[in-house]
């Protein structure tokens, strides 16, 4: 039942050509959408696929098997599994959304949290730029609570275009060192 977020596979409303929405799928529509679908993926009834019956944002691509079409239907048509596969797809979903997205910055360095000087006064962590500014790098408490589930943040140069990409980890709440606090610490300690 599970998916990878790799290859990007149809959903079985997607195998089945119906409506993903949160209302309950009337049984008939249902086993029309898995008879059609049957047929239209089936190697020896597959006569036509004309474009007015076959939805290709993701099929075309990838023709799901007649035991994937079965596990669908299977799936969708059981009260249980259905809601089950639902919380699936919106774990999917959200966890696509929030996945940190690929940046290139020219120049880029990458950096350990220790790496950069802490001033415990203020919780900010810094760092000199290669463009002469004593300060080009600030890394604040806040913005790393901000990337936490991330493990990483890109910050910009206050002097120039130049990025750094400084990558951390949350530390549990039994942490002994108090160097870097509240929660945060670099990644090579881990």
């Amino acid at each position: 039942m599970g998916r990878s977020t790799k290859v990007l596979r149809p959903t079985y409303y997607e195998i089945l050509q119906i409506p993903h929405d949160s209302k309950p799928i009337d049984p008939t529509e249902l086993k029309l959408a898995y008879r059609r679908a049957l047929l239209l993926h089936h190697p020896d009834k597959n006569y036509s696929s004309s474009p007015a019956t076959l939805n290709t944002t993701h099929i075309s691509q990838y023709a799901p098997s007649i035991d994937q079409i079965t596990e669908a239907y299977k799936t969708l048509s059981s009260t249980l599994d259905k809601a089950e596969y639902d919380k699936l797809l919106a774990k999917d979903a959200m966890r696509l959304n929030k996945a940190p997205k690929e940046v290139h910055h020219p120049g880029l360095e990458i950096l350990d949290l220790e790496e950069l000087s802490l001033n415990h006064q203020t919780n900010t962590w810094t760092r000199q730029c290669r463009c002469g500014d004593e300060l080009g790098y600030n890394v604040t408490e806040s913005d790393l609570e901000e990337e936490s589930e991330h493990g990483e943040i890109y910050v910009g140069c206050n002097g120039c275009s130049l990025f750094i990409k400084v990558l951390f980890d949350t530390a549990s709440a039994s942490n002994d060192t108090e160097d870097p606090p509240q929660g945060t610490r670099p990644i090579s300690e881990i």
